[in-house]
């Protein structure tokens, strides 16, 4: 048929002489495909459904990632409690036992540097530490299981305690010669050690000298490193007596200055600290890559380190015996006045029974809205930080820990 065309199976008819008249009444010319109106409607709802599933999955997003920083948060907080508690709990090791040993100055040289204490010019020796603890730790260091320096939102925390692997007790040497001291006899070495580790390196135990003629905090605590020990003996009234000496000079020591055990008296006591002694700091601060660490500082070693990122403060308590032989805790004291840390003196240190600890991590989430208070408690009964307005988008876990001083209930006191 002229002017007929077939698509398919379907026929379109027109005629071009009539101007795409109908041809045929029972042939009815058929229009297919998709108007523009219907596009329309039809991208419409596409985008409104697009627009929802994008808002659910942006909501579930969010959601995922706060719960994945709550997590985090989690983890850090209660790391960096178990990190500290593992310290914490061994503070007075090795020492704890030796009258007059708490609130001794310590004077403590490393390869000739004072590491710890004060020098005879009245330098400190926390001037050679990284920050933050070279700021923080400006006082003199005594000796004690613990010592907190207060700040507004972030205490540093000081622990110190021996590494002796046998039962610690005080050992009563007898001095050999006078002036420059370089030996202690003892009358028995009680497994004063020289240790070589897998590198073939030796450790010697570190000595730490306390003369009971002296009072105590009137004089420093010196450490010595015990390089090498010689058994021998000698014959008293026909019964032959066997000793010890231990050299405090010699190739390799690190850890013994040029007055250590200088002026010392027959009635010192020296306890063994075994040769890698814990005499940390710990505080908040920046570790290079986390502007919110907690910070570990050895300061025997000069050595950092980073335990954990997302702290973002420390802050801690004492508590304290209403006597030095009372073993039990009769109440919670900030440290400040008398418990400041440039202020404690051996009847405050003896005093010390536990450590309450609030470990406060944050979620590296931020939210939209302000979703924590503008304090913050700490604990449940006792203090609390402000929250400024920035630091209020972000949430917050609060981790509340006690920690026993156990060492402190075998202490004596003369």
């Amino acid at each position: 048929m002229a002017g007929e065309e077939r698509f398919g199976d379907s026929q379109v008819c027109c005629d071009i002489d009539s101007g795409f008249e109908m041809m045929d009444k029972s042939l009815r010319c058929v229009q297919r495909g998709a108007s523009l109106v219907d596009l329309l409607v039809g991208m419409a709802v596409a985008l409104v459904t697009v627009l929802a599933i994008t808002q659910v999955m942006v909501a579930s997003e969010a959601y995922k990632r706060t719960t994945t920083g709550g997590d985090d948060a989690q983890q850090n907080g209660a790391y960096s409690g178990l990190m500290l508690e593992r310290y914490i709990r061994m503070g007075g090791s090795n020492f704890a036992t030796i009258s007059n040993a708490f609130g001794c100055p310590l004077n403590v040289y490393r390869s000739g540097a004072l590491v710890m204490g004060t020098d005879a010019e009245g330098s400190n020796a926390s001037s050679s530490y990284p920050e933050p603890f070279k700021t923080v730790i400006d006082f003199n260091l005594l000796l004690s299981p613990v010592i907190v320096k207060q700040g507004d939102a972030i205490d540093t925390i000081i622990v110190m305690s021996g590494q002796h692997p046998s039962i610690a007790k005080a050992l009563s040497p007898t001095l050999i010669g006078s002036g420059s001291l370089s030996k202690v006899a003892f009358a028995s070495k009680m497994g004063i050690n020289e240790i070589t580790d897998s590198a073939s390196v030796t450790q010697h135990d570190l000595l730490l000298g306390v003369d009971q003629d002296r009072v105590a905090g009137s004089a420093s605590c010196d450490i010595a490193e015990a390089v090498s020990i010689e058994d021998k003996e000698y014959t008293e009234n026909g019964v032959k007596v066997i000793y010890s000496t231990v050299s405090l000079t010699g190739t390799g020591m690190k850890y013994t200055g040029a007055s250590a055990f200088n002026s010392y008296t027959k009635s010192s006591l020296v306890a063994d600290l075994g040769p890698s002694p814990h005499f940390l700091a710990f505080t908040v601060g920046s570790d290079g890559v986390s502007s919110d660490a907690l910070l570990s500082y050895d300061m025997l070693a000069n050595s950092m380190q980073s335990l954990s990122d997302g702290v973002v403060a420390l802050k801690a308590l004492y508590g304290v015996a209403d006597s030095a032989t009372n073993p039990v805790v009769s109440s919670w004291v900030k440290p400040e006045g008398d418990w400041a840390a440039g202020n404690l003196v051996a009847d405050t240190i003896l005093r010390m029974r536990a450590l309450r600890l609030a470990v406060v991590a944050r979620n590296s989430q931020r939210e939209k809205t302000e979703v924590s208070p503008e304090k913050l408690t700490l604990f449940s009964d006792a203090a609390s930080i402000e929250i400024t307005v920035p630091d209020r988008y972000y949430r917050y876990k609060v981790f509340d820990l006690t920690i026993p001083l156990r060492q402190m209930t075998n202490m004596t006191r003369n």
